[in-house]
C-alpha cells in the first residue's frame, strides 16, 4: 500500500470504536486470530480490553492491506461498521447512491442501525460501480474498491520490434548447444543446469525464438513450443520472456534474427478453456499458418485435462508433429506422477520408463541443480535427458565463484543466526526425517509459535540497516504473518508485508512490485510462493528462517538474492540462515551449497551471530 493511501485509510479506521473492532475482530477466522494471539502473548479477554488502544487493528490492516473490504473473512464485516460509524447526513449520502445505482424501488433503506447498515454493507463486488462509490464516500482510497482476482488474457498476440540486451558470453555456450539440439531434430532430451540467478530462462527462450524465427522463414511446419511448470511464477516469468524476445529480437554477431510472424501465447494454467486453447491451434480456424503458438501450461492444469477431458488431451497431442520443442521448468521436480502420465500421454515419453521416444519433439529441461547424487531417481532423470548436462564450459568446476568474480552473481556474506535449545524431535518425527529427508510439517508449525526465537529473529532483522530490502523465507503461513506483524509493531504499519498460496495472484504481484521498486514494504515476508519465479533482483538480504534438509529448495531460497551487478541485482548480498541445534548439521546452508557447486567449504565472510 501506498504511504499516501495508509495514511488515508488509517484516518478513516481510527473512527471505528474499540467496540465496533471487536466484532471485526470476531468475523475473523480462528488460525487469523491466532496470528494476532501469538504476535501479543496475551489473553483474548486482554486482546479485546486494549484493541484499539493498543492499535491492534494496524495488524488486521497489514494483514489484509488494500483487500480489507473485499476480503470473504471480514470484509463485510468492515463494511457494516464503517457505515455504522458515519453521521447520520452522510449515511443518507451513502444510501441516496446506493439507490441511485440498485433502484430506488429495491430496498426500502430508511434506518441506519442495524439493518440499513448491513443491507447496504453486505452487498459488494469489487471493481463494481457501488464499490468506487463506497470508497469514495467513507474516505477510502481507490485501490480499496479494486477487484484481486484478475486472470491472464486467454491470448495475447505480439509484434516485432527491436532491441534487446545481448546474452552474456557463458550463456551464449548455451544458447549454442540448444541451437544445435533444436537443427538436429526430434527424438532427444538434455538438461540445461547454470546457478540460480544466471538466465536459465532468458537463454532457452532467445534459442527457442531465434530457432523459430529461421525455421517459419523458411516455411517450417513446427510452429508450437510448449512449456511446462508446476509453479505460477514460473509461468507467467516465461510468458514476459517470450513476449521480451520475441518483440524485441537481441543483437547476434551484429545482427538481430528478424521476427517476420507475430506471436501468439496461450495461457494452459490457471482454470484454462481446452476449447479456447485447441480452436487457436485448429488449422482450419483463422490465420494459424502466419503465426508461432506458446502454450504456456502448468502440469497441474495438463493432468486436469488428461482425467476429465481426454478428448481434448488427445486433440492436444494430434499437433505433436507441429511441436518444436517442450520445455520442462524446474526440471529435476520430473519424476513424479503427474508430469510422467502427461509426458506419456503426449507421446514425450515412453510407457512405464523414462525414455525419449523417437521423433518426438525435442524435450529441454531448466534446473539450478546439478545432478551430483547417485540414487534412483538421479538415475532416471539422467537416463531421460541423454545423461547430457548443458552447462557453460567457461564456468569451469566452480561455477559460482566463476560468476561471482566475474560480477554476475553478488558477493555473499553469509551469516548464522544460532538457535540455541530448540524444542526435541518426538519418535515420530525423527522417523519422518530419517526417511523423508525431510522437516515434517507439523514441527515446523511448533518452530513457528517459538516466542524466544522468533525474538531473536526479530532482534537480527532490526538490526540491518534501514536501506536493506530483505526477503524472508518463513516456517509456515503462521510464522510469515507473525514475523510481519512484529516487524511492523516494532517499526509501523506497512514496513512489512507478507505473501503465501492463497494470496490473490494479482495482489502478490501487486506487493512484490511495491517490494522491488522500493515503494512498499522493506521487508517481504512469504511461505511456498516466492522459492521459484519471483523476479525482484536487487534484494540486499535474504533470511532463511524455515530449515530444509532439501539442496534444491535451499537453493532456491537462497538464489533469490543473488543476482550480481551485470544482471541487474547488487553488488553484495547478505545471506542469513537461521540455524536451529535440533538438527545439528542436517539442514542446508549457504556453506553446504557452495560445497556442492564449486566443492570447497565456507562462503566469503561466513560469521556466527
Amino acid at each position: 500500500m501506498k504511504p499516501e493511501d495508509l495514511t488515508m485509510t488509517l484516518a478513516v479506521l481510527d473512527k471505528l470504536t474499540n467496540a465496533q473492532w471487536q466484532n471485526v475482530f470476531n468475523a475473523l477466522p480462528d488460525r487469523k486470530k491466532d496470528i494476532i494471539r501469538f504476535s501479543q502473548r496475551k489473553s483474548e479477554s486482554a486482546l479485546m480490553a486494549g484493541f484499539k488502544r493498543d492499535k491492534l487493528y494496524h495488524m488486521i490492516i497489514g494483514e489484509y492491506g488494500c483487500t480489507l473490504l473485499s476480503n470473504s473473512d471480514i470484509g463485510s464485516a468492515v463494511r457494516i461498521e464503517l457505515l455504522k460509524s458515519l453521521s447520520k447526513a452522510n449515511w443518507q449520502k451513502v444510501r441516496d447512491e446506493y439507490r441511485n445505482i440498485f433502484g430506488i424501488g429495491a430496498l426500502n433503506l430508511k434506518v441506519q442501525q442495524p439493518n440499513g447498515s448491513k443491507i447496504m454493507g453486505n452487498k459488494w463486488k469489487s471493481g463494481s460501480k457501488w464499490a468506487k462509490k463506497f470508497c469514495e464516500l467513507i474516505g477510502l482510497p481507490p485501490s480499496f474498491a479494486l477487484s484481486y482476482n484478475q486472470k491472464f488474457k486467454e491470448i495475447e498476440t505480439i509484434d516485432p520490434v527491436f532491441t534487446l540486451k545481448p546474452l552474456h558470453n557463458y550463456q551464449e555456450e548455451i544458447y549454442k548447444e540448444l541451437r544445435l539440439l533444436l537443427d538436429e531434430g526430434r527424438g532427444k532430451a538434455r538438461m540445461v543446469s547454470i546457478p540460480t540467478g544466471a538466465g536459465k530462462t532468458r537463454v532457452a527462450v532467445d534459442a527457442i525464438c531465434d530457432h523459430l524465427a529461421l525455421s517459419m522463414q523458411a516455411n517450417g511446419k513446427q510452429d508450437i513450443v510448449l512449456w511446462i511448470s508446476n509453479s505460477h511464477e514460473l509461468l507467467a516469468q516465461a510468458w514476459e520472456a517470450f513476449k521480451g524476445v520475441w518483440q524485441v529480437p537481441p543483437q547476434k554477431n551484429g545482427e538481430p534474427i528478424r521476427r517476420v510472424n507475430p506471436m501468439k501465447i496461450i495461457r494452459v494454467w490457471q482454470s484454462a478453456k481446452h476449447d479456447v486453447v485447441l480452436k487457436e491451434l485448429d488449422p482450419t480456424e483463422g490465420d494459424y499458418l502466419r503465426s508461432v503458438h506458446v502454450l504456456i501450461a502448468s502440469v497441474d492444469q495438463l493432468h486436469a485435462w488428461l482425467k476429465n477431458k481426454e478428448e481434448a488431451f488427445e486433440s492436444l497431442r494430434g499437433h505433436l508433429d507441429r511441436v518444436c520443442c517442450c520445455v520442462v521448468d524446474e526440471a529435476h521436480g520430473l519424476l513424479t506422477k503427474e508430469y510422467s502420465n502427461v509426458l506419456t500421454k503426449l507421446g514425450l515419453k515412453q510407457h512405464k520408463k523414462w525414455q525419449t521416444v523417437p521423433k518426438a519433439p525435442v524435450v529441454i529441461g531448466l534446473t539450478a541443480t546439478p545432478w551430483k547424487s547417485n540414487d534412483d531417481d538421479t538415475r532416471s532423470l539422467s537416463k531421460y535427458f541423454g545423461e547430457k548436462l548443458i552447462r557453460p564450459q567457461r564456468l569451469n568446476d566452480k561455477p559460482i565463484e566463476t560468476l561471482r568474480n566475474e560480477k554476475y552473481l553478488a558477493e555473499v556474506t553469509h551469516r548464522l543466526l544460532k538457535i540455541k535449545g530448540s524444542p526435541a524431535l518426538t519418535p515420530r518425527q525423527l522417523q519422518h526425517i530419517n526417511t523423508f529427508k525431510d522437516i515434517p510439517e507439523d514441527y515446523l508449525d511448533i518452530l513457528s509459535k517459538e516466542r524466544a526465537r522468533n525474538q531473536k529473529i526479530l532482534k537480527e532483522l532490526v538490526s540491518l540497516p534501514v536501506s536493506k530490502k530483505v526477503l524472508v523465507f518463513a516456517c509456515s503461513v503462521l510464522h510469515a504473518a507473525i514475523l510481519t506483524n512484529l516487524l511492523n509493531n516494532h517499526y509501523k504499519p506497512g514496513t512489512a508485508a507478507f505473501v503465501y498460496g492463497e494470496t490473490p495472484r494479482s495482489l502478490r504481484i501487486s506487493i512484490v512490485n511495491q517490494f522491488r521498486t522500493g515503494n512498499g514494504p522493506r521487508f517481504l515476508c512469504n511461505y511456498g510462493v516466492l522459492t521459484t519465479g519471483f523476479d525482484a533482483p536487487k534484494v540486499d538480504v535474504v533470511c532463511i528462517a524455515r530449515p530444509t534438509m532439501s539442496v534444491l529448495l535451499y537453493e532456491q531460497m537462497a538464489g533469490r538474492g543473488l543476482r550480481g551487478p551485470k544482471n541487474g541485482g547488487t553488488d553484495n548480498c547478505i545471506i542469513l540462515d537461521v540455524n536451529d541445534d535440533v538438527f545439528e548439521n542436517r539442514v542446508q546452508s549457504y556453506a553446504r551449497v557452495l560445497e556442492l557447486w564449486d566443492g570447497k567449504e565456507g562462503a566469503r565472510g561466513a560469521v556466527g551471530v
